[in-house]
């Protein structure tokens, strides 16, 4: 086989279910999330901050990257790692800061670096896929606010230059621009100078979760964010914290073992999860009662029950959570009624058209399912086994692997994807019981 061919192999799997119901008890894996913005943050701090937890995936490598490229020291020890943090005085010779896939690293560096009081010329690029992704909301909000920033692509998309020592307005403006992300990107801008700025957000972004957990992330890194309505003043706080940061699991990794529970009947126990935690993904667990499940937590562990036979005849909105989406799809398959899930527009605009994909691979297995601008209808039935795409997406990979809990025969083509946020999804599932089989073939072999 020549190199070329080699090339255009993906990996795929082959999954069998599990001989009984799902029982596990683990930690799940860093949050994606927190893991980016902990990074950045001892990058700007002014001393050294160890991390504990961080999670190992495609995303946070691009992230320690970016952060060596811009003058962090980074040094890892087992499960820690230590940043030397450069309190914002950026390596400013032209780099070309690479963020792969990661939406949230290209949009918060871009956000922190536009408004550094340091000359400096730096371009955050991203992979094919994340120039696919809209980035116009970005790029005229730190316009606006006064940074000399630009897309090297139209529409606005990454790559985008960016010349730091610009004169930047005391307040940043959000348009609404379809993702959290944005808000959160505004944040940063608002904490990348030296003096105090107000970040005016639309009412629906400023109490998003993954926007309080920016807040969050700020204030725990001694960064005071004072809340006034939808108007947020950000102002950098001492140098000498905070010295030790522990990232908690990640919620959404840890729904699919979740889903497990619910899809089999059996128990899930997750450890480790901080009742102060503001990841939008919590609201998923709440969403698994709707099917029948019952959610316990102590101890800082939140138990999942699956039921005996999964309930439907429901609608539920997955806005404020929409990476769950395909998930909750999924289990509706199940169910003993149809399932409605709106809110779920956002969804087209992430590393796939996340709708369009849960369509197609609902049809290769025979499940209808009705299809809306924002959202969708599961009309359960009994899938049939059948090969099913990635769509080059974690969640697409994921997703549709929970459905060989009760399917045999359940293959998934390009599931590299799943390094992008949980490189162990499949070794979780070896160790709920499932069986699974590798094997590659060429990208060309089945068609989207």
């Amino acid at each position: 086989m020549n190199k070329g061919d080699t090339e255009n192999l993906v990996d795929c799997v082959e999954l069998s279910p599990p001989l009984s119901p799902v029982r596990l008890a683990f930690a799940a894996p860093g949050s994606k999330s927190a893991s980016v913005r902990a990074l950045l943050l001892a990058a700007l701090a002014g001393t050294e901050t160890t991390i504990e937890g961080l999670l190992a995936s495609n995303d946070t490598a691009a992230a320690l990257n970016v952060v060596r490229q811009l003058g962090a020291g980074v040094q890892r020890n087992g499960q820690l790692v230590r940043v030397s943090g450069t309190d914002g005085q950026w390596s400013s010779s032209h780099h070309i800061l690479f963020a792969g896939d990661s939406a949230t690293l290209s949009r918060f560096t871009s956000g922190m670096l536009a408004t550094s009081p340091r000359q400096g010329h730096w371009t955050v690029a991203t992979s094919t896929a994340n120039r696919r992704r809209n980035s116009s909301p970005l790029v005229s909000t730190l316009q606006r606010a006064g940074c000399n920033v630009r897309s090297l692509r139209s529409p606005a998309a990454f790559p985008i230059e960016i010349h730091g020592g610009a004169n930047v307005t005391g307040e940043i403006h959000v348009d609404h621009g379809g993702s959290s992300q944005f808000a959160s990107a505004a944040l940063f801008a608002a904490l990348g100078g030296e003096r105090p700025r107000t970040v005016s957000l639309p009412e629906y972004w400023a109490t998003d979760g993954y926007v309080r957990m920016t807040i969050e992330a700020f204030r725990e890194f001694g960064h005071r964010v004072e809340v006034a309505d939808e108007r947020l003043t950000v102002c950098r706080g001492s140098t000498e914290k905070p010295g030790y940061v522990r990232v908690e699991p990640d919620l959404s990794s840890a729904a699919y073992s979740a889903a497990l529970a619910v899809l089999t009947g059996g128990v899930v126990r997750l450890k480790g999860i901080p009742s102060s935690t503001q990841q939008p993904d919590l609201g998923f667990f709440q969403a698994l009662t709707e099917f029948g499940a019952q959610i316990t937590y102590a101890d800082s562990t939140l138990t999942v029950n699956g039921p005996r036979r999964l309930r439907g005849g429901f609608t539920i909105d997955m806005q404020r959570m929409a990476d769950q989406a395909l998930t909750v799809g999924v289990l509706a398959i199940f169910a003993d009624a149809p399932v409605s899930v709106t809110g779920v527009a956002r969804a087209r605009g992430h590393e796939s058209d996340r709708i369009s994909a849960l369509a197609d691979c609902f049809a290769r297995m025979g499940v209808r399912v009705d299809v809306g601008a924002d959202s969708f209808t599961v009309q359960p039935t009994a899938p049939r086994p059948a090969k099913v795409h990635s769509w080059n997406d974690h969640r697409i990979a994921m997703s549709m692997s929970l459905c060989a809990a009760l399917v045999p025969g359940i293959q998934i083509i390009d599931v590299a994807c799943v390094a992008k946020s949980y490189p162990g999804f499949f070794a979780m599932l070896r160790e709920a019981g499932f069986t699974t089989r590798h094997y590659r073939q060429n990208r060309g072999a089945e068609s989207k």
